[in-house]
């Protein structure tokens, strides 16, 4: 049967593994069939994109704590707000 409906699930900031989304299709699945609907009518796609930014965050962390006492308070702001702390 062809997909009806599609789900992309992107992950949060943060260390992530490549399977980050399976728990929650899985649950999402489970909760779709407990009110009767076949979960094969929707496709979920997760979308990963840590590689894409970590060397550049962890080279940027690493900069922040070689030399410096790191702020975490200014630290939050940046990550939070931007990058004009």
């Amino acid at each position: 049967m062809a997909q009806s409906v599609g789900v992309v699930i992107i992950h949060g900031m943060g260390s992530q593994k490549q399977d980050f989304a399976v728990p929650m299709v899985e649950r999402l699945e489970k909760e779709i069939r407990k009110r009767g609907a076949n979960p094969d009518r929707i496709a979920f796609q997760p979308i990963f994109w840590a590689p894409i930014v970590q060397e550049k965050e962890q080279k940027l962390l690493d900069t922040m704590t070689s030399e410096n006492r790191l702020d975490w308070m200014q630290l939050r702001s940046f990550v939070v707000n931007d990058a004009s702390c």
